[in-house]
């Protein structure tokens, strides 16, 4: 495993050496318009080259851009490469200062910095592509020993299942209450590298006893966190008197971080809508033709702080559908308090469509627009639904609702509700500008294969 890792850390090096002398052989064209061999630039160049291979791959590595075990997604690693690129043609940048001879002008580290990013980006999303490849042949995966035997852990198993893309290899499930004196045996003859804790009722002396049998086997511990696991960063320690008590901080989405986030929707919004015009029109025109009623659907939703608003949306069912939900509420095919159905009778030829690809949602621009919705965010419930939700559930309506967020880019449908609650309390625990950037970017893919979508 060590001299794999090893072995793809160097082609990666040498590949981002190539891309670095071939970026800086396009940049002084641009720059000069007299084309100069790679091999020529080296040498004219080589103390400057030398340097700035040396700046990159150091702050490279200090992104974790050579650890082959960090398992980023395409987004993610596209992300880690055009921000520690930045770094290193800045710090690169600052050194050459102090460089009288350089040749190099300030436009040619430009045009560099960008054609390094596109080759570089394009290495490593197809080294990930290679990797997944690879994993889908049962060559180079991680094998696990799942601990667990409620339905967490059959969740579990179902998803590592069903993406053995992500390298991982359920060898063994064990009972909790056999896990103390098997687990040892069972990585012996196993030979598994990783356990896996997936209990909804975890007993810490056991977990603690658990991670010291996995030291002892050299084997990586991990568990399927709770809700109170998720908002760990909220938890804080105090003492009364003498009393040692435990808190757990509001959640205080204001300040700059709603700026920002109010900004980039405002954006979103108003780009999106100039670019879905004539789709908008399109569709406008096909709803009319296709069924009587109105082109939109306006839907009363609970947004943040259990506020209601009216949620626009392109009419997908028949006119008078809310009302004939009675008649079909025993073929509810979703998990808790939400009503899905893959083949609803109300839903119309052109809404069937729509739906599909997402398109009945284009309306919920203009709710972003007015503040209702945020562009990323958990989705905005019934009040209908509201009414059932447990006391954990509400938390996912302490921020503005949005149009997509982690659950439709990880399942969408196929989710069970408790199941879309928790990544929506993991979004609202984790938020941060880039979160939203990729989970738009994972949209279109899921948007583009219809996957989940009904």
């Amino acid at each position: 495993m060590i001299k794999r890792t090893l072995f793809f850390n160097f082609i990666l090096m040498v590949f981002d050496v190539l891309s670095i002398v071939l970026s800086f052989t396009i940049g002084n064209f641009l720059k000069t318009g007299y084309f100069a061999s790679p091999f020529t630039i080296v040498m004219q160049n080589s103390r400057l080259l030398l340097f700035a291979t040396a700046v990159i791959i150091a702050v490279f590595g200090f992104f974790r851009l050579y650890d082959m075990n960090a398992k980023r997604s395409e987004v993610d690693e596209a992300g880690a490469v055009i921000g520690a690129l930045t770094s290193s043609m800045l710090l690169f940048e600052f050194m050459t200062l102090f460089y009288r001879d350089m040749i190099f002008k300030r436009m040619t580290i430009l045009y560099a910095w960008i054609f390094c990013m596109l080759f570089m980006v394009f290495i490593r999303v197809l080294s990930i592509a290679v990797q997944k490849w690879l994993y889908r042949k049962g060559l180079g995966v991680s094998r696990i020993v799942v601990i667990g035997d409620g339905k967490e852990a059959d969740l579990l198993v179902d998803k590592v299942s069903a993406h053995p893309e992500m390298g991982l290899s359920i060898v063994e499930v064990l009972p909790v209450r056999d896990s103390l004196k098997v687990l040892g045996a069972a990585l012996d003859r196993t030979r598994a590298n990783k356990v896996i804790f997936a209990s909804s009722d975890p007993d810490n002396k056991l977990i603690m006893e658990l991670i010291e049998i996995c030291e002892k086997n050299k084997a990586e511990f991990k568990f399927v966190p709770r809700v109170l696991d998720i908002i760990e960063s909220r938890i804080s320690a105090d003492e009364v008197v003498g009393v040692p008590l435990i808190s757990i901080r509001e959640i205080k989405f204001y300040g700059f971080n709603a700026f920002v986030k109010r900004t980039s929707d405002i954006f979103y919004s108003l780009i999106a809508i100039i670019l879905a015009s004539p789709v908008i029109l399109a569709v406008s025109i096909l709803i009319k033709l296709d069924s009587r009623g109105h082109v939109f659907f306006v839907q009363k939703r609970v947004g943040r702080g259990g506020k209601e608003f009216n949620m626009y949306k392109f009419r997908s069912m028949i006119d008078g559908a809310e009302t004939a939900l009675s008649d079909i509420a025993d073929k509810n095919e979703a998990k808790g308090h939400i009503f899905k159905m893959k083949n609803d009778p109300r839903v119309t030829r052109v809404g069937k469509f729509l739906r599909k690809w997402s398109l009945d949602e284009l309306p919920q621009l203009f709710n972003v627009i007015k503040g209702d919705m945020s562009f990323v965010g958990p989705r905005p419930p019934i009040p209908s639904e509201v009414a059932l939700y447990n006391s954990w559930h509400k938390k996912r309506l302490q921020i503005t609702p949005g149009i997509t967020g982690l659950w439709q880019t990880n399942g969408r449908s196929d989710l069970s509700f408790d199941e879309m609650v928790k990544l929506d309390i993991y979004y609202i625990e984790s938020w941060s500008l880039w979160q939203d950037i990729k989970i738009l970017m994972k949209t279109v893919p899921v948007v583009l294969f219809a996957k989940g979508a009904y």
